[in-house]
């Protein structure tokens, strides 16, 4: 304000000078705004005290322009007006003696300095309002990081801060009620609106929320939407609306005006926009700490609902467990889930609540033609009795599905409020339905590998053996390699011995047949999903070929790392016994002289971490120990051992340690 002040007083001295006159600046009270500039061209008695200036000025009133007024034989005297925002804020007084100077020539020298004045008071007072608004928007924005932040506190601040705006307010959408609102706030004179709602188009909020625009209205009475306004007593000047966006959508509308006082549209305007804007994103951030402590909460219920139904054995307790839970949840009419029937069955398993006998025969039967007849199920909405809305997900398990759960909607509901956790919840049905009908495929499956079993052994004894050898082998491998389904594995080998068509007509166990189709296509030339069946095949094939490591050379269908990993694990099991005479242990000792690190990189070739990778393997370590061991990955592991044989010239791990012993090499 003092740097204002000073450059207010220079102007009005550079003026002063250019008139050879005396000026002074003074409020409408009279009081002195600014020094006397050339106070000494005044004759000491012709001095003015402050009650002169009040008795100058007294009679200008609410002067437009610069005027000459009778001083008398004192001076003659200029009164010229300081206009700010069309309302008279000071008066310049210029006092002059002598006729140096014409009187228009002065006139209109005092009415630039008036000008120019106006100008930079405006500048000021707008530079002024800019650094408020800052300082404004600085504090609610700190207000918004709070987490008890509400529209409520910043619509309080707004009303403070605005001492022109008598009536302030927030409207939001009703949930679960599509383009109805309701006055959530209302403050200052607009108290008796509070609660009261209306819809897209009505009345002025209405309005603004159909046009999705800022709305001014200068003088509101004498709209007819005013009507709604003066039925609660109230009465306005100037009123504004501006829609509110939460999540990209309007959601609300914020709105205010003065009951005496014609506010300045374009500035409202700019005030209003960062105002709602800041509503929205408060608004927002308050449903998105709602959502994740709802989510929370879905989840931690989700969390216990999915251990019980995982748990529990009874196909038909898992059933009413998701009805139950679903119907609690959504509070709506009925639920019920339709079982998909077996191949041969004509009718469907329904389980519900809250649907009679004859909407369970016609509602459901309705879903099972419509549903299961199709190749593929989504989770959809659709129309009960032509009023209750219906949302029906699959129960489904990597792609089989097991029923279609039906939940009946509340009037008014809208159904993305619960897909999310209705997804969750099925998935988890179908998991637990999966699981109940895989505990009994299994227990199927391995009772009728024990009869066929009892069967081999009796009528065909050497295939039984052959069998419970690959068994054997095939769990000590998996346990060594823990990246494969043990159970199904095991059964699958022990029906190898016997025919595919009588196997594919009497085993359920889908996992089971899966690994012995794998296993037949790998046979006929033909790639395997399945590890499983990559690893049975090989197996199969070591024990078909009396154990012999060099016969997996030539299976050509599976893959190097799955070969080199069983040669490491035969490798690491095989135990020989033997005795070996110190006399020929000296003179093989004498054929070749001990040999070090650096002929091993001359010779051989082999970098430093190729040699630490083989000194790993001298000592009898696994590619995955040499990984933990070396803190490399166990694919670089791999990439390291097939350089090592390349150099070697040899095609496995037992070759290689022959060789390098050969040559006189041994691991520090």
């Amino acid at each position: 304000m003092e740097r204002s002040v000073t450059f207010l007083q220079n102007i009005q001295d550079a003026f002063a000078n250019e008139a050879s006159s005396c000026m002074v600046m003074v409020n409408q009270e009279g009081d002195l705004v600014s020094d006397f500039s050339n106070l000494d061209l005044l004759q000491e008695e012709h001095l003015f005290s402050e009650s002169q200036l009040v008795e100058i000025i007294k009679p200008l009133g609410t002067l437009q322009a610069p005027v000459q007024l009778d001083g008398g034989c004192i001076a003659k005297i200029i009164a010229a007006p300081v206009y700010l925002r069309g309302e008279l804020a000071f008066y310049i007084l210029t006092f002059r003696y002598g006729d140096d100077l014409k009187d228009s020539d002065v006139l209109f020298s005092v009415k630039k300095c008036s000008e120019m004045m106006a100008e930079y008071l405006l500048m000021q007072e707008q530079l002024a309002a800019s650094r408020n608004e800052l300082k404004s928007i600085r504090k609610r924005l700190l207000i918004a990081q709070k987490e008890e932040t509400s529209g409520l506190s910043v619509l309080k601040e707004i009303m403070a801060e605005r001492g022109e705006y008598d009536i302030i307010g927030l409207a939001l959408e009703k949930e679960g009620e599509q383009g109805r609102f309701s006055i959530d706030y209302a403050g200052g004179q607009g108290a008796p609106l509070l609660g009261h709602s209306f819809q897209i188009g009505e009345g002025f909020l209405g309005l603004t929320v159909a046009i999705e625009q800022f709305q001014f209205w200068k003088n509101a009475s004498v709209d007819f939407r005013y009507q709604w306004f003066d039925q609660h007593g109230i009465r306005m000047r100037s009123f504004f609306c501006i829609p509110v966006y939460i999540d990209g959508k309007i959601r609300g509308v914020y709105f205010g005006g003065s009951t005496n006082k014609e506010l300045d549209e374009n500035a409202t305007k700019e005030h209003a926009i960062l105002e709602a804007a800041l509503l929205g994103v408060i608004a927002t951030s308050v449903q998105l700490r709602k959502d994740l402590h709802n989510h929370l909460m879905e989840l931690s219920t989700f969390n216990e609902i999915f251990k019980v139904i995982t748990s529990v054995e009874d196909i038909k307790r898992v059933l009413y467990i998701l009805v139950d839970i679903s119907i609690n949840l959504i509070r709506g009419p009925f639920a019920c889930i339709v079982s998909k029937p077996e191949k041969l069955s004509s009718n469907v398993e329904v389980v519900s609540r809250g649907l009679k006998a004859d909407d369970i025969n016609q509602y459901c039967a309705e879903v099972a033609l419509k549903k299961f007849s199709k190749d593929s199920i989504t989770m959809e909405v659709s129309e009960f009795k032509e009023q209750t809305r219906v949302i029906e997900i699959p129960l489904l398990f990597n792609n089989q599905v097991y029923g279609i759960l039906c939940i009946g909607l509340p009037p008014n509901t809208d159904p993305d409020m619960y897909f999310s956790f209705l997804s969750s919840l099925a998935v988890a049905g179908g998991i637990a339905l999966h699981l109940n009908h895989h505990r009994g495929a299994c227990q199927s499956t391995q009772s009728l590998i024990t009869m066929l079993q009892n069967v081999l052994a009796d009528l065909a004894p050497d295939k039984h053996a052959r069998a419970l050898k690959r068994m054997q082998l095939i769990k000590e491998f998996s346990e060594y390699n823990g990246a494969v389904r043990t159970i199904p594995f095991s059964q699958a080998s022990l029906l190898m011995e016997f025919d595919e068509n009588v196997i594919d007509n009497i085993i359920e166990d889908k996992t089971v047949l899966s690994i012995l189709e794998g296993c037949r296509g790998i046979q006929a030339g033909q790639k395997s999903k399945y590890i499983e069946s990559e690893i049975l095949f090989l197996i199969n094939h070591y024990i078909n070929h009396d154990r012999d490591v060099s016969k997996l050379h030539d299976l050509s269908a599976v893959s190097e790392n799955l070969k080199e990993l069983f040669k490491e694990f035969l490798n690491r099991n095989q135990v020989i016994e033997s005795s070996v005479p110190l006399s020929a242990a000296a003179e093989e000792a004498a054929e070749f002289s001990a040999i070090d690190v650096e002929h091993l990189r001359k010779e051989i070739h082999l970098s430093t971490r190729e040699i630490e990778v083989l000194n790993q393997v001298l000592k009898g370590r696994s590619n995955m120990e040499i990984a933990n061991e070396l803190f490399i990955s166990e694919h670089t592991v791999k990439n390291h051992m097939t350089k090592i044989l390349q150099k070697l010239r040899v095609s496995d791990r037992s070759q290689a340690i022959a060789k390098v012993y050969k040559l006189g090499y041994f691991p520090a």
